[in-house]
């Protein structure tokens, strides 16, 4: 996996055809929610071509679907890098922030002294949720509660200065990454149920986990000059740097071919899906269901590459300026 714009993992990219219109509605969204102050900061946000990653992401998405996705999306990466200040080093205020974000699942609504930010994501959870079944809002409103949590454990490791192992790394990465939420959302954007006792099973647990994997080893080749400049400890390669001695081009490559073992551990779990399919007893619908899944997976894997090997989010002064966490409307 290098800085290329060139496949480097085996996975089909595809690109929904609505992506124009969603960046439009996305932008007024945003304008509406307060989460982008000025012009500047739009501009810089811009530049991160979140529209090209919801198209691919979610590639059979359509009109006000896919503008969801990308709403959801433009959230998890403005929320992410503010954590790029000196918040990110504050465990109880990066803990206060995340519990108020956690709380809109409990009270499904953000209280009305709320942040924008707050205010955002209740509105992005009620869009979410509508229509879904009650094991889907469990399960989504978990993955999105160890997300926002998973930063205050980083917010401490910066504190700390504490070395990080390759495996804990890995583990705090399948949070932080915030894929798992993401591929909730595919059901609902993209129209397809996955039959819980299919989620649940080994098998379909493993290709989510390598997936997770795979999208968080590529973004962290990407961004590890970002990471490098903010002295961050939180990105594979610098991992990898420390825990093995190795040089930048030796970490790279070290973090490039553990991708690719995963990639092919993923093909071969995926080929065996007949099979599990049998043992399921899924029916018809439930095994299309199922195989949208799977390839909702491969989608996010291929999108996330294609994107990020281009974003300007990747570069150290990137980030927009915000008022939206800590502020009141």
């Amino acid at each position: 996996m290098a800085h290329t714009t060139e496949p480097a993992l085996p996975f089909e990219r595809r690109r929904s055809p609505d992506e124009d219109a969603a960046r439009r509605a996305n932008t007024a969204w945003l304008s509406r929610q307060r989460l982008i102050p000025d012009d500047a900061a739009m501009d810089r946000y811009l530049g991160w071509n979140l529209a090209e990653l919801a198209a691919r992401s979610y590639p059979d998405a359509r009109g006000d679907d896919l503008t969801l996705g990308l709403d959801v999306l433009s959230l998890f990466f403005l929320f992410d890098d503010q954590f790029d200040s000196p918040l990110g080093a504050d465990p109880g205020a990066t803990a206060r922030i995340c519990r108020t974000l956690t709380g809109v699942l409990d009270a499904d609504r953000a209280a009305a002294d709320a942040a924008p930010m707050v205010h955002a994501f209740a509105d992005l959870w009620q869009r979410s949720r509508r229509g879904m079944t009650a094991d889907w809002q469990r399960r989504a409103a978990d993955h999105w509660r160890s997300y926002f949590l998973s930063h205050v454990v980083e917010a401490d490791n910066r504190r700390t200065g504490g070395p990080l192992t390759v495996d804990r790394y890995l583990e705090l990465r399948r949070d932080t990454v915030g894929i798992l939420p993401c591929v909730d959302l595919g059901e609902r954007i993209q129209h397809y149920r996955m039959p819980e006792r299919a989620y649940r099973a080994a098998e379909f647990s493993a290709l989510l986990g390598l997936a997770t994997e795979l999208v968080g080893i590529a973004n962290d080749v990407f961004s590890v000059g970002k990471e490098a400049a903010l002295g961050d400890p939180h990105n594979l390669v610098l991992v990898l740097e420390r825990a093995d001695g190795l040089p930048r081009p030796d970490a790279l490559a070290a973090a490039a071919g553990l991708a690719h073992r995963k990639a092919a551990r993923f093909a071969a779990l995926a080929a065996d899906l007949p099979a599990v399919h049998r043992r399921l007893a899924l029916d018809p619908a439930e095994q299309d269901a199922a195989d949208r899944f799977v390839q909702s997976l491969r989608d996010w894997i291929a999108a996330n590459e294609a994107w990020a090997a281009r974003s300007a989010r990747y570069q150290a002064t990137s980030a927009p300026e915000l008022t939206a966490i800590g502020a009141r409307p």
